[in-house]
């Protein structure tokens, strides 16, 4: 069967040109996606790739009107797919559906033994799918949900909700044609339209290109976040509970953009304990994970978003080595528990109190607790693992009972 993978990833190839007219990517994402690439190729399961990379508005955030097609490859020998696209808003959508259809008609001619393999709810791939489907039935389709399109903007614009609700309602006329499921938490299962089609849960994947070695600790009992700066990720009850510690043996680092940077930096001039990196490539934020002497993710479980997806640092930060602090939210699978220090209270004297609790452990049993984790993720969450589950789960969906299709595949 051949099978072809539709996203937004970016093509390392034109990585350079896109960080240059954009203020924006979706590094986690794009991380992802490429995660589940290197897992088939790791699993000799072939893909072709149709991508239409995950970029913002023309003027708000893109510096160009329209971004060029072209060709790259995923892996040595393949020919994939960049598609462009006009990026103005409202017509961009229009555009990535007509250019990835387009696309899709050409390749799938004459073609029944085809699966799609989809990534993200996003109307443009699925109203192209739709029609596919609606040609030959015969192809098969699944789509994998990283996140629910309602909790991935929090913006009050009327002019945008009007345009999300008009969207909804072209995604859900679009699932009747998706054959199966992949899901980053079971709770998705609760909103989505599924009926009694498959579905499985991967809530991840660690890209083991992501090692880094060779990094010391900082001397000063250093909190680290790292990734989106914004307020409903509780960043600034994390502010807040950092400068009710009064030791000078601490620090606070972050690293990233979003809606609360400006206080941050507010807060940052009054308390030169804190540090703000900025937007840093990669490389320097894994670098900087090492570095730290805890890693906190400071999303309180109260918040119903958290139900409906799995938080990508919390993998990113496990592989780290260095001790993770969170609340355990509810879309965390059991299997996690043993490997990262969890709040008791999700208060901001609660998330201080832990805060230091843990730091006043010595070094040893931080580093033999960080290790522990590392080697749940390094093993057991990895490309080829995490994959595999996908590749079986599509291989098996004709053998699949009718009364076992909502089963959680683990």
């Amino acid at each position: 069967m051949e099978t072809i993978f539709i996203g937004g990833l970016y093509p390392n190839e034109r990585l350079d040109e896109i960080k240059e007219n954009t203020k924006h990517l979706d590094f986690a994402a794009n991380t992802l996606q490429w995660a589940l690439l290197n897992g088939f190729e790791a699993n000799s399961y072939p893909v072709k790739v149709i991508t239409l990379p995950t970029l913002r508005d023309f003027l708000q955030y893109y510096k160009k009107a329209y971004f060029k097609s072209s060709s790259f490859s995923h892996i040595k020998g393949n020919e994939d797919l960049c598609l462009g696209f006009v990026t103005i808003p409202v017509i961009k959508h229009v555009s990535k559906y007509l250019n990835l259809y387009k696309s899709l008609n050409n390749l799938l001619k004459d073609k029944d033994n085809v699966h799609l393999i989809i990534y993200g709810i996003h109307s443009p791939y699925l109203k192209a799918v739709k029609k596919i489907k609606q040609r030959n039935d015969k192809i098969k389709t699944c789509l994998i949900v990283p996140d629910l399109p309602e909790y991935m903007s929090d913006s009050k614009n009327i002019i945008y909700r009007l345009l999300k609700s008009i969207d909804k309602k072209i995604i859900l006329k679009s699932f009747q044609y998706i054959d199966s499921f992949v899901l980053l938490s079971q709770y998705m299962a609760e909103r989505l339209p599924i009926g009694d089609k498959p579905w499985m849960v991967m809530e991840g994947i660690y890209n083991t290109n992501d090692n880094i070695t060779n990094v010391p600790k900082e001397p000063y009992k250093t909190i680290l976040y790292t990734g989106n700066l914004a307020k409903r990720y509780g960043i600034l009850d994390l502010l807040e509970a950092f400068t009710k510690i009064n030791s000078p043996d601490f620090r606070l680092w972050l690293c990233g953009n979003g809606d609360g940077l400006e206080k941050i930096q507010e807060i940052q001039k009054r308390d030169s304990r804190i540090e703000y990196f900025g937007i840093l490539p990669r490389n320097e934020v894994l670098k900087l994970q090492k570095r730290a002497t805890l890693l906190v993710n400071p999303r309180h479980s109260y918040e119903e978003y958290t139900k409906y997806s799995f938080p990508s640092k919390t993998m990113e930060y496990m592989a780290s080595g260095t001790p993770t602090l969170m609340s355990k939210l509810p879309c965390l699978p059991k299997e996690y528990e043993p490997y990262i220090y969890f709040f008791d209270d999700e208060s901001i004297e609660g998330m201080k109190n832990k805060i230091i609790e843990i730091c006043e452990k010595s070094q040893e049993e931080l580093n033999e607790f960080g290790k522990k984790a590392a080697e749940f993720i390094h093993t057991q969450k990895n490309e080829i693992a995490q994959t595999k589950k996908i590749i079986e789960f599509i291989s098996n969906l004709d053998m699949l009972r009718p009364q076992i299709k909502t089963k959680t595949v683990k």
